[in-house]
């Protein structure tokens, strides 16, 4: 029972030298000694000799005193746990919420891109594709079967200049043709 208890004690002393040495959090000092203290508490209990005393064999003296003792230092050892779960989460839900406030920028622009660009493809359509189909259309149909040309471009720009002269210059030709 002894190299057990020296074993299970060598390594609460590594464990609790690991973790006060590495106090980030508010309050985890005071946890920490408060552990430091009940577990000496509870040390003295169990460190001296109890072979060939009243305390051999004596279940209500481990109860009452050794048993309560440790479970002092547990409750204790779990407070510092909860703690530092706590922190855990809140630092985990902290980094979301700065992951979710650095993706909403890219998501706005994203949205702001798509929707610029269907405006300006409709605009490119409606302004300057449709009106040369227009024109490439009605001048096949000059060419074929000389129907007249009567596009008519709503814009104030070099598309219209070319439809009207396109008009005068088929005008033109079935002046000509009708001459001959």
């Amino acid at each position: 029972g002894r190299a057990i208890l020296s074993s299970a004690d060598s390594l609460f002393d590594s464990k609790f030298e690991f973790a006060s040495n590495n106090t980030t959090i508010a309050g985890e000092k005071e946890h920490l000694d408060t552990i430091n203290q009940k577990y000496s508490s509870y040390k003295k209990l169990w460190e001296r000799p109890i072979v060939n005393t009243d305390k051999e064999r004596n279940i209500d003296w481990y109860s009452r005193e050794v048993h309560k003792s440790f479970l002092s230092v547990k409750e204790s050892v779990n407070k510092l746990i909860n703690l530092n779960n706590k922190m855990m989460y809140q630092t985990a839900t902290d980094l979301e919420n700065h992951a979710n406030h650095a993706i909403m920028p890219g998501i706005v622009a994203i949205i702001s891109a798509l929707i610029f660009t269907f405006i300006f493809s409709y605009l490119v359509n409606y302004y300057i594709a449709s009106p040369i189909i227009k024109i490439t259309d009605r001048v096949v149909m000059f060419k074929e079967k000389r129907l007249p040309y009567d596009v008519k471009i709503e814009t104030k720009d070099e598309i219209q200049h070319l439809s009207e002269s396109l008009a005068h210059l088929c005008a033109s030709l079935n002046s000509e043709e009708t001459k001959k």
